[in-house]
């Protein structure tokens, strides 16, 4: 071939490699645009739905008595749809009434009388236009009820999609992630009492090779004829090894100790008889530990509470309302047996954990010892940013901040 023809096939080449690599990096741009987009879908997917809240009555008079209850809302964002149902026993209290969130133009209570069974139903359900944010603890709507005997639960229904939130997107409704549902729609109800406030203990210096008495307490233990409480503990930290109960209580009160979620274990905790009562301050049971070595991690020790895993009932079996959980259950804590305890065994360095004993460097939720160490040992000089909860620095011992460094003591 002529060197021209040569040169003009190269040419040739050389265009038809250079319109490939456009087409390859235009292509690929596309599908980091498609990627993007998707990844972008998807997560607005699974951002969480608003946690919906039915209003809770403990003061509640029988007869044609006005109660009110307000269905609140928490993370109520950019939301363009949602559908709720609420069910309640009949026998219990009756439905009245309602007034709508006037931000929620169109939305609707539909009420169903019970069919085939005591339970009635109410939809609540709403469109908009466009998507609207209402601020935390705002009323989605109050609902006005009359009470008539023992405790009337007001409890979300799950199933078939019967409570979801939805955003738009563009023009597009986007159901929002409501999993795992308990937490996202919490219960209600109206009664003319409460369930029994159980507490946990603390222990601030427990002692290595001992046996930790937790000993359960309660107040407000008034006509109580069952109860479930499921307790959440760190194996890694302390060992179940068995419980003493009220002598009040018969052979129906069991204590079981079960797999929990990742690494935890939970202590159950289960009776029921005839209806008792107890004074406030008596023990339920003591659960035995054994606290086999000091550890440089505290052990909480707290109740979990996904309905019915911590629940009372009264002699007569209404469930009682215990919500929210945090006002009816008291957790306890088996505090840190080794403080994060600074040796200079290596250095100045307060960030080389080198430096500390087995628990290593302190962050903002540990104690921290400085002894008077003794030479070649060093004393800590910091020159980065470091916390600690807590610092005791001892006699003869010193800690110097450099010109660089700063610490941050407690919250």
């Amino acid at each position: 071939m002529p060197i021209v023809g040569k040169k003009v096939s190269v040419m040739r080449n050389l265009l038809q490699t250079e319109q490939l690599i456009k087409t390859i990096t235009l292509n690929k741009a596309i599908f980091i645009l498609f990627c993007f987009f998707l990844l972008s879908s998807l997560s607005l997917h699974s951002a969480d739905a608003p946690v919906t809240t039915a209003g809770r009555v403990t003061n509640a008079t029988p007869g044609n008595h006005s109660v009110p209850v307000d269905v609140t809302v928490t993370g109520f964002s950019n939301i363009g749809k949602f559908f709720l149902t609420l069910s309640f026993d009949t026998t219990r209290v009756r439905y009245v009434s309602s007034t709508t969130n006037s931000s929620l133009t169109g939305m609707t209570v539909t009420y169903t009388s019970p069919a085939g069974n005591t339970w009635g139903k109410l939809v609540f359900a709403w469109t908009g236009a466009a998507n609207v944010s209402l601020a935390d603890g705002s009323s989605l709507v109050n609902l006005i009820f009359h009470y008539v005997t023992g405790t009337g639960i007001l409890s979300w229904v799950y199933s078939d999609g019967a409570c979801q939130y939805k955003r738009y997107v563009g023009t597009t409704l986007i159901t929002l992630n409501d999993s795992p549902q308990y937490l996202f729609y919490l219960n209600g109800g109206i009664s003319n009492r409460t369930a029994p406030f159980t507490f946990a203990p603390t222990f601030t210096n427990p002692v290595a090779g001992s046996t930790l008495p937790v000993t359960i307490t309660v107040n407000g233990f008034t006509d109580i004829g069952a109860l479930t409480l499921y307790l959440e503990y760190d194996p890694a930290v302390i060992t179940y090894l068995s419980f003493t109960k009220n002598p009040t209580f018969g052979s129906a009160f069991q204590v079981g100790d079960i797999t929990g979620f990742g690494s935890k274990r939970m202590i159950v905790i289960q009776w029921y008889g005839p209806s008792d009562t107890l004074a406030n301050g008596s023990t339920l049971c003591t659960l035995n530990f054994n606290y086999p070595s000091a550890n440089c991690n505290p052990c909480a020790l707290s109740w979990f509470d996904s309905g019915p895993s911590c629940e009372y009932a009264d002699g007569s079996g209404n469930v009682l309302i215990d919500m929210p959980q945090a006002t009816y259950y008291f957790n306890g804590l088996v505090a840190e047996g080794l403080l994060y305890t600074w040796t200079g065994a290596v250095s100045s360095a307060w960030d080389n954990a080198a430096n500390w004993n087995a628990c290593g460097i302190p962050d903002i939720t540990r104690q921290v010892i400085i002894p008077n160490v003794s030479s070649p040992n060093l004393f800590p000089i910091i020159i980065t940013a470091a916390s600690c909860k807590s610092i005791t620095i001892q006699t003869g011992a010193t800690l110097s901040v450099g010109p660089t460094g700063s610490i941050t003591v407690g919250n």
